[in-house]
């Protein structure tokens, strides 16, 4: 009789505990998401691709009062190049604002020798700033970049993992978007300076 009370007790102390954490978990589940589509993207040399994107978002951060709602901590680039035959080529966002929402990509292109490079839009202490990636090695690093820079028209879907989508997203149906009102300047084109404070 002792064992089971012992063990009804304990199954009464915990359920209240384990209820009250799997609510806590789902709550937490429900502000996340994971958000997929391709979309077609243009390149300088007038070439036409289509890339896999990827963004991952998480619950809390500033995206809401009292953190609640969620942010996009992560971009996902994939594609192959040449198409179908080519290697899996993978860029993810590393950087993350004070506000913890993760970098932007705004630009992939092609440069000489097929070097492949992304320009990110990221906020930091206040200020808008790009940053440059470039293909190389089998590796994507950081570029350096001056204070005065060439300016490149943005080519990747600027609702990022705002709302689910399925299908792909086409040039034109991204040139609507992109064309928005609701984004400023410096998110529809690269440059021409590095950094951006103020508004």
């Amino acid at each position: 009789m002792k064992m089971f009370d012992l063990i009804s007790g304990w199954g009464r102390s915990i359920w209240p505990t384990a209820c009250c954490t799997l609510f806590v978990c789902l709550l937490l589940a429900g502000c996340e998401k994971h958000v997929k589509w391709q979309e077609e993207v243009k390149l300088s040399t007038g070439e036409i691709i289509v890339i896999d994107r990827d963004v991952k978002h998480a619950g809390g951060g500033a995206a809401w009062p009292q953190g609640q709602g969620s942010i996009p901590r992560e971009h996902l680039i994939r594609f192959r190049y040449p198409a179908q035959t080519g290697p899996l080529i993978e860029w993810r966002s590393t950087k993350l604002s004070p506000a913890t929402y993760a970098e932007l990509p705004l630009v992939l292109d092609v440069g000489a020798n097929n070097t492949w490079i992304i320009f990110t839009h990221f906020w930091e202490k206040g200020c808008r700033v790009y940053v440059k990636y470039l293909f190389q090695n089998g590796a994507w690093n950081e570029i350096p970049l001056s204070e005065d820079i060439e300016t490149h028209s943005t080519n990747l879907f600027l609702a990022a993992g705002g709302v689910r989508r399925d299908g792909l997203i086409s040039l034109a149906e991204k040139a609507k978007e992109n064309s928005s009102p609701g984004y400023t300047p410096d998110y529809k084109q690269v440059g021409p300076k590095r950094k951006t404070c103020g508004y």
